[in-house]
């Protein structure tokens, strides 16, 4: 059965042309403008695919008006790297299974910015739907130094610096409302996919295309892995390396007994959240 999370309007399934590739043409009217819902309704009953696909980012077949090269960023060779905003980059590949598949893009920040990265994505010549006019990558963040104190003796939190390293991000919606990753059917045979850069340089050093096996419930998991049973483990989340966001920062409060550490004189880091983690997707 088919779980649907908004009003839906079904995506016929794309025809082959003559050139073995998927024609979403005979979609139904403004596909691009529906919203994932719609789309996934019309493949859920369709299987997975068992095969990965890989496809490296310096082997691209088209470009438009992008500023590219391909060289060495962060220790790894031979990669796509967008030197300035704007531009659409294309790639073919070859599905070897009719199925349904996850899409996960290996790549890197090349830092100077604080918004997330940005990027459009065609699929054989069309947005399959909305959300993919405007995938957004997140940034990895963490703390630039010690954690700092005026002459008082409070505690402010460090500065934050952007980690530019190479990142592995499966395509879903900024807003977090569909678990997992985007589900994308594909018919066995070629096919095409573009990226637009909207918003930010950066480098790209895959695309992937993984089967979409179903997540797997608690159940099944309690199965697989024992019960933890030794001493009680306790993470200040004030700690955390690594965030999505430049603002996730370390904060203080008085207001409970249970916030570790507490100072009732001096204000001391002892939470992270609130107004500074509200949006959905931040981690």
């Amino acid at each position: 059965m088919c779980l649907s999370y908004m009003s839906t309007t079904v995506k016929a399934q794309g025809a082959i042309d003559k050139n073995n590739r998927v024609d979403t043409t005979v979609s139904t009217q403004k596909n691009a403008d529906s919203n994932y819902s719609s789309y996934y309704k019309s493949i859920c009953e369709k299987p997975a695919a068992t095969h990965k696909v890989d496809i490296s980012a310096k082997n691209y077949d088209t470009n438009k008006n992008a500023i590219i090269e391909v060289g060495t960023y962060q220790k790894r060779e031979n990669v796509l790297i967008w030197k300035k905003v704007g531009g659409t980059v294309g790639w073919e590949f070859e599905i070897p299974e009719s199925g349904r598949y996850y899409l996960q893009l290996d790549y890197a920040s090349l830092g100077g910015e604080t918004d997330t990265i940005d990027i459009g994505i065609r699929l054989d010549s069309s947005y399959w739907f909305e959300t993919m006019k405007n995938i957004k990558l997140p940034r990895i963040w963490t703390d630039d130094g010690e954690i700092r104190k005026d002459s008082l003796g409070n505690e402010f939190a460090p500065k934050q610096k952007e980690v530019l390293q190479w990142n592995s991000q499966m395509l879903t919606d900024s807003a977090q409302v569909v678990c997992g990753g985007f589900s994308f059917y594909f018919e066995k045979g070629k096919h095409q996919i573009e990226i637009e850069a909207l918003n930010a340089a950066w480098a790209l050093g895959s695309i992937s295309f993984l089967p979409a096996q179903p997540v797997a419930s608690y159940q099944q998991m309690n199965q697989k892995a024992p019960v933890y049973q030794g001493e009680q483990l306790v993470i200040q989340a004030e700690h955390a390396k690594y965030k999505s966001g430049k603002f996730q920062i370390a904060l203080s409060a008085k207001d409970s007994a249970g916030l570790q550490p507490i100072d009732i004189y001096h204000n001391k880091l002892n939470y992270i959240g609130g107004a500074h983690w509200k949006t959905p997707g931040d981690t």
